[in-house]
Parts: structure tokens; sequence; C-alpha cells
């Protein structure tokens, strides 16, 4: 099985750090563990990222496929948005289950 690289792009830097500090506002603890958990989901699409489903509205609107593995527990769900092309992942964005589609 050959692995791939994951680049995560810079607004899906600034979309985990702006989920991180909402709930660290709320309970330090808790952001820290979603965060901790948030990489380690990140970093597992090097191994599989295939079985995730195609985020159909958002492939629509960039002309490209892109994928979404959830993250997260009960209200807590975040959609990580990644595209996979050759051997490389780049994780798009990151954005809770509740807030707008994602927008090119």
């Amino acid at each position: 099985m050959s692995r791939y690289r994951v680049v995560v792009q810079p607004r899906a830097e600034a979309d985990a750090m702006a989920a991180f500090e909402w709930i660290a506002e709320r309970s330090p603890t808790a952001a820290a563990y979603w965060l901790a958990g948030l990489r380690k989901a990140v970093a597992a699409l090097a191994d599989r990222p295939l079985p995730h489903p195609l985020s159909v509205e958002t492939s629509e609107k960039f002309g490209f496929p892109i994928r979404e593995a959830l993250h997260g527990k009960r209200r807590g769900v975040h959609r990580i948005f990644y595209s996979v092309e050759d051997d490389v992942i780049s994780v798009l964005a990151i954005r809770h289950s509740a807030q707008d589609e994602f927008e090119p």
C-alpha cells in the first residue's frame, strides 16, 4: 500500500485554529483533546484517503473531486475537506457540520 503525502493548506489550518480557539474559550482541556484528535484524523488520511465519500456539493463548485472525512462526536462533528492528486492529499478546509457550505 502506498502512503500519500498530506499537505494542510493555510485556509484549513486557519479553520482548525478558529475552531480550537472557540472550543478553548469553553474548555481548554477539551480544545487540546479535539485538536490532537483532528491532527490524528488528518494524518490518518495518508494511509487511506479514498474510502471517504466525495463531497458532491463542493466538488461541483470547485470543478474537481473533493472528499470529506468526519472528525468529532455528537454536536462537535467537523468536516475535513480534501482533494487527492497523484500521491498528494491537500486538506482544503475544516468546517463544523453546522456551518455554511465550503465555498471556493
